[in-house]
């Protein structure tokens, strides 16, 4: 696959479909111009928004997030030994106990 910026590769898909800014922002219930900021690197999009564009492209979330230089949780995961997972769920588990015995 090349190697397109999130930008790039979402103005490249649209072209390909034929279809102008106001469609996809319109399919995507966003504005034209903040699509068009994705696709020229001014605007960052959320992580509902990622969603969203991997829906509308049928891409894989996780391919797109690294596109988007964003970290989620289940690519994060996805490459940890599960020792590791198991010690970070540990590790919430017990600073969720701490912060709720402090609030009482």
């Amino acid at each position: 696959m090349e190697s397109l910026s999130l930008g790039q590769f979402i103005r490249k898909e649209r072209m390909s479909l034929g279809l102008s800014l106001s469609e996809v922002a319109s399919d995507l219930a966003c504005s034209a111009p903040y699509l068009s900021g994705l696709e020229t690197g001014k605007q960052k999009p959320s992580p509902s928004m990622i969603k969203k564009l991997s829906d509308f492209f049928q891409i894989d979330i996780n391919e797109l997030s690294s596109r988007a230089n964003v970290i989620t949780l289940e690519n994060t995961l996805s490459k940890m030994p599960a020792e590791q997972i198991e010690a970070v769920i540990s590790f919430y588990r017990i600073k969720k106990q701490a912060n709720s015995s402090s609030t009482k």
